[in-house]
């Protein structure tokens, strides 16, 4: 399983440059309905997933800080990514004498876990201090 996460893992940076250069094309014809988070809109709080794009450009235009601030799940996926991918490499790189980092459910489980800690904190923050994520 490990290898095909390595081969399916060597996409993402192509995959990424291609959705970035797509969303800059695109932005600014989007709609205002469409722009911002619609759980957020409609409801008035944030959802698990509020912050995500936010966090993404930060860590990318070299912002690391804030770009744990708007959702930590991007920040730990990055850095799964690189150690996941940085391990394999090393592996394929030796001919197997440095074993890769093995998959486990639990890294999903911590995602799950950092994502709903990170939308329960983010509305104290906001509804019992006034505090936005903005």
């Amino acid at each position: 399983m490990e290898r095909q996460l390595f081969k399916a893992g060597l996409l993402v940076p192509a995959a990424g440059l291609f959705l970035w250069r797509c969303y800059c094309l695109v932005k600014p014809r989007i709609p205002e309905f469409f722009d911002g988070c619609m759980w957020d809109k409609w409801f008035g709080v944030y959802c698990l997933g509020c912050g995500g794009t936010r966090s993404l450009i930060s860590f990318f235009t070299g912002h690391p800080l804030l770009s744990l601030w708007y959702h930590p799940m991007v920040f730990y996926g990055i850095v799964m990514y690189f150690f996941f991918m940085g391990s394999h490499m090393l592996s394929f790189l030796s001919g197997g004498r440095v074993k890769g980092l093995s998959f486990h459910a639990w890294y999903l489980y911590g995602a799950l876990i950092i994502m709903v800690l990170n939308c329960v904190l983010k509305n104290i923050l906001r509804y019992g201090f006034g505090i936005l994520m903005k």
